[in-house]
This record gives C-alpha cells, sequence and structure tokens, in this order.
C-alpha cells in the first residue's frame, strides 16, 4: 500500500548513527560526540468480530550528545512533548470505529502515524523532517511535514531568522533562489503553475517549512500547497555553496562531505574531473524511450549533453532497471580533485514492504580521444542510504558485483 511504503521509507531513512564532528567549527564550539537510537510504538483498535480499525504508530529519536547531555535534554523534552500532543489528537480513531459497517467487506484500517527522519547531525545542527500522516477513508492518505532543527551546542530550537547574518537580505536572497526554481520547468510540471509570490512564500516560509539536511537548506511544499496529490510534496533546497554566499552563519555551515541532490530536467553545473572547466550535469526520467526497460519509463544522464549510459554498461542497466533512482554529486574523496555521481536505489522486500536502499558510484573523466566522447567509469556499490547523516563510504568498501 502506498501510505505504507512513504512511512518505511522514511524509517529506513532514518536509522541510528554515530557522529564525531571535526574541523572547519566555530572556536567556542566543544566537538560533539552524537547517538541517535530509535523507538517504535504501535496500538491498534479491533472490532469485535477482529477486524483492525485503526493504527496508530510513533518513530521518533532519543538523542545523545556525549558531555553534553544538557543540550540533549532539551532536544528529547521537546520531540516528546510533539509525541504527547500528537497522541493527544484521536479524532481519527474515534472516525474509523464510527464509520466501520460489519455487513460491509473490505474495510481499509484507517491510520495515524507520527515519523522523524534524521536529516542532519553534526558539531553544529542536528535536524529532523517530522511527518504527520493519517488516512481516514478514500483512495489515499494525506501527510505533512515540518523540519525540527536544534543547535547542537544548546539544544534549542533554530529560529529561521537565526540562519543569516543580515536576517532581512537572507530572506530575500532565498526567496529569490526559490522563485527560480519555482520557474523551472519541472517545478512547474509538478506545480498548479507558476505561483504568485505571495503564494510562494506563504507556503515555504511558513513557520517550521524547512530544514537543513546534508546537501543544503530545504523548504517543504506539502502536497495540495502548490500542486496537486500526484505531485506529492515539493521541496525547494538550497546547496550550501549557494547559501554561504548569501549570508549563512559560519556556525550552521555543513562541513562534511560535498552532497548534493539533482532532480529531473534540472540541469547544475560542476567540475566533476578537477580538469578546471565545469560539467553541465542532468538527470532525466522518459517514457517509453527504451523498449528494454523493465517498465515504460528509463533514466537518462546527461554530462556536457551527452548520453553517458552509452558508455558504461552498469550505468545503462541501472538506470533501466531503477529509472527512478535519486542522483546525487557526492566528493568521496575530498582530498582529490574528483566528485563522483552516485545513485541511490529503493526496493522493497517481504510482506511488510521493507525498503532496502542501494548506493551506486560512478566516476566521469572527459578525453580528447577522438574515438571517445568521456570515461565513465563504475566504482561499486554499497548498502545503504547516500543522503543519510554519518554515512561513511570508501573505495574499499565497494561491492563490484
Amino acid at each position: 500500500m502506498k501510505k505504507h511504503k512513504i512511512r518505511t521509507a522514511l524509517i529506513a531513512a532514518a536509522v541510528m548513527f554515530l557522529c564525531s564532528a571535526c574541523g572547519g567549527q566555530a572556536a567556542d564550539n566543544q566537538t560533539c560526540h552524537i547517538s541517535i537510537d530509535w523507538q517504535t510504538t504501535e496500538e491498534c483498535d479491533t472490532a469485535e468480530d477482529g477486524t483492525v480499525l485503526f493504527i496508530g504508530s510513533l518513530y521518533y529519536p532519543i538523542v545523545t550528545i556525549e558531555g553534553n547531555e544538557e543540550a540533549a535534554d532539551k532536544i528529547n523534552h521537546d520531540i516528546q512533548e510533539r509525541l504527547a500532543a500528537f497522541e493527544q489528537d484521536t479524532s481519527v480513531r474515534e472516525f474509523a470505529r464510527e464509520n466501520y459497517v460489519p455487513e460491509n467487506g473490505g474495510f481499509i484500517s484507517y491510520s495515524q502515524d507520527f515519523t522523524l527522519a534524521s536529516r542532519r547531525a553534526d558539531n553544529n545542527v542536528i535536524s529532523f523532517e517530522a511527518v504527520y500522516a493519517f488516512y481516514s477513508g478514500g483512495a489515499h492518505d494525506n501527510y505533512t511535514s515540518i523540519g525540527l532543527n536544534y543547535n547542537t551546542q544548546t539544544g534549542e530550537l533554530i529560529d529561521f531568522r537565526e540562519l543569516g547574518e543580515n536576517a532581512d537580505a537572507f530572506r530575500a536572497d532565498t526567496f529569490a533562489y526559490n522563485r527560480a526554481l519555482a520557474d523551472t520547468e519541472p517545478y512547474l510540471d509538478r506545480m498548479y503553475g507558476s505561483p504568485s509570490d505571495e503564494e510562494l512564500e506563504s507556503v515555504l516560509y511558513a513557520e517550521d517549512k524547512w530544514f537543513l539536511s546534508t546537501d543544503g537548506l530545504t523548504f517543504i511544499s506539502d502536497t495540495y500547497a502548490l500542486g496537486p496529490y500526484s505531485g506529492g510534496a515539493i521541496d525547494f533546497t538550497i546547496p550550501y555553496s549557494k547559501l554561504e554566499n548569501m549570508g549563512l552563519k559560519e556556525e550552521y555551515r555543513y562541513t562534511g562531505p560535498l552532497t548534493l541532490r539533482l532532480q529531473d530536467g534540472l540541469p547544475v553545473s560542476m567540475d566533476l574531473d578537477g580538469d578546471g572547466t565545469e560539467e553541465t550535469i542532468l538527470t532525466d526520467t522518459i517514457y517509453g524511450s527504451r523498449p528494454d526497460a523493465k517498465d515504460e519509463f528509463s533514466g537518462y544522464l546527461l554530462i556536457n549533453d551527452i548520453d553517458v549510459t552509452n558508455y558504461n554498461d552498469e550505468l545503462a542497466k541501472l538506470l533501466l532497471d531503477f529509472p527512478w533512482a535519486q542522483c546525487v554529486l557526492y566528493d568521496l574523496e575530498p582530498s582529490d580533485d574528483t566528485v563522483e555521481i552516485a545513485f541511490i536505489t529503493t526496493e522493497y522486500i517481504g510482506e511488510e514492504e521493507t525498503p532496502l536502499f542501494t548506493s551506486y558510484f560512478f566516476r566521469y573523466k572527459n578525453t580528447s580521444d577522438a574515438a571517445k566522447d568521456c570515461v565513465i567509469t563504475y566504482l561499486g556499490k554499497t548498502d545503504g542510504y547516500l543522503l543519510e547523516p554519518g554515512f561513511e563510504v570508501s573505495l574499499t568498501a565497494f561491492q563490484t558485483e
């Protein structure tokens, strides 16, 4: 069921990890050893005939910051208060019992879930995306998200106005970036149309509709806010390289490996092979383009307008089998001049449809060889979700089969 996949995918992206922050931090900050232990609770109501009427679940973290228990306690207390407030709303549970008719078969259990997913955890910031999902009949569930961003040193929630050296200028600059994104074809395809400045600002700059992740500042647009349900939640992400130019304060900058998610149909520029020239990278999913694809869609990767899937068999097969794989530019080895191309795939296994994430890595090199436009090398794959905070991988850890 789709609503179950949404929830389990979020859970799988929020597993326990350990993080030791180092380097590039503000001088007065202490280095933190952070651990996050994930807890889950579930309860259900059943009718006299055994039909499950309602399932309620919580999936939440318990944060430990070694040497700074006070900050960890503040974070955990805030999360617990939110959980308690969520559980106090029993309307969906009551609707389930009211609407259940034993004589009518095929009743689908109503549900109410509160799921937190880890988005960043380091010496500066511990952030989560909190998703409230409920189902009370009809074709699909409904869900809404907020961001919870905590200062690792103090445990206090970070206010958006704190992010920039100049709060008004930072907001204006981020809005200009989001405005430009909203006017691109990939965004227009998912929205009702081009929103007015007032509409866009009221959605993206509503309270708690943002979070800091490993790849930038993300603004949340829930389903129906700017587009139909079929378009899903629409995120607007500004990379840290852009945020620094907008005046993002040093204490909120990200010092981990360069990580940049690509969106279908939206090109980005970056020097991938360290030759001093930026490449233009574009990923896209196209309907009915390759007859040997597993389904009716195929994924493509274009670098400098060249379809590089033609130059690597592993990449071609991967994007045939997983056309919706998430493409990420990721710096595996910060000490060298290259930036790798990664694809994250998701497979659902077992009756519980547990998501299995795999990250595949490729390296690009431009070539002056007349027989080749470029070289794409498959480096290998590793289990896990590349965008998960604390994700670490080295070349020696790759599986190549």
